[in-house]
């Protein structure tokens, strides 16, 4: 775990360099008919997340914004931000399968460093809920890159420093599903990255929290 977690319950949020970066990747596809559905698993306050929906907002998307976060003041503070928020444990949600055309995740690292490290479940618990052509956002640490490369199957669009100065060696990836493996490009690569708007309403998309562990 980054030792600044330890101080703060798992929580470092993303920098804003990173976030602006981020940001100016993306355009939206289909002639902006639609919705785009941003969600975060670990949303700390709800800063990332609102700064992307206002940006793509900007751009003339339709945006609905999702997002779980374990502790209750931050939960409540990302309340004020973003339209959905679920105060839990991430692992005892339920999400609709498909119905998120963006994840951004700047998950806990755990120092288990296995298949069944804190950050790694995480990752792939959001995969199914990305819509095809969907894209994810991850903030992760140097030596979870060759993990991010052999495991996901994704096109990778982007590969650039955070520049979070309390988080050295940390890394954004950004990727949009594939049906396989894909390489890594260049560090400091920032190819174009297209949204796809979610085929799911609001009324019919499932979010809530379970009782069981998913």
């Amino acid at each position: 775990m980054r030792p600044e977690h330890y101080l703060n319950y798992g929580y470092t949020p993303t920098c804003q360099a990173a976030l602006e970066r981020l940001a100016g990747l993306f355009y939206l596809a289909d002639d902006k008919q639609g919705i785009v559905r941003l969600f975060d698993p670990c949303a700390g306050d709800g800063t990332a997340l609102a700064y992307l929906a206002e940006f793509l907002a900007a751009k003339g998307a339709g945006v609905e914004t999702y997002a779980v976060e374990i502790e209750t003041s931050r939960a409540n503070a990302a309340g004020d931000r973003l339209d959905h928020v679920l105060q839990g444990d991430f692992r005892r949600t339920a999400v609709s399968h498909r119905s998120v055309s963006l994840a951004i995740l700047n998950p806990p690292y755990d120092n288990t460093g296995g298949e069944q490290s804190q950050e790694k479940n995480i990752i792939r618990r959001t995969l199914p809920y990305l819509v095809e052509g969907g894209v994810i956002a991850l903030v992760v640490p140097e030596r979870l890159l060759t993990w991010a490369e052999s495991k996901l199957k994704f096109d990778w669009l982007a590969l650039f420093p955070s520049e979070d100065p309390n988080s050295p060696n940390q890394y954004v990836l950004v990727g949009q599903t594939a049906e396989e493996h894909h390489p890594f490009p260049e560090i400091g690569t920032t190819n174009p990255v297209s949204l796809h708007p979610t085929r799911i309403t609001s009324k019919n998309m499932i979010f809530r929290v379970s009782w069981l562990e998913q």
